[in-house]
């Protein structure tokens, strides 16, 4: 008598370095970047998320998480939900928490 065996594979994640986002989770609010020249950024579901523009300011909306540009001290800002703050810097990249980050009350 032989044994079967079964396989199951599963997409991979997908990588943030080849542009894509490994989405954890969305939520109805969204994290808002303003960019220098006009327009905005803006994204709803967790990640990270490369940016690589200049922005004015940061709004967090119902997440948590931070915005990496080399204008702040540490290289990235943390912000909890609601959050908003200037940046004046281009903006390396976003990342949203899935869950609240463990910075935030």
């Amino acid at each position: 008598m032989g044994m079967a065996t079964a396989m199951v594979l599963a997409p991979a994640p997908a990588s943030a370095a080849s542009g894509n986002v490994g989405i954890m989770g969305c939520q109805s609010t969204s994290a808002v970047l303003t960019y220098t020249s006009g327009g905005t950024w803006s994204r709803n579901c967790s990640g990270t998320y490369q940016v690589g523009r200049s922005a004015t300011k940061f709004s967090a909306g119902g997440w948590s998480g931070y915005v990496t540009y080399p204008a702040w001290p540490d290289g990235h800002r943390e912000f909890c939900d609601f959050q908003s703050f200037n940046i004046g810097s281009t903006v390396t990249s976003v990342t949203l928490y899935a869950t609240k980050a463990p910075w935030c009350p």
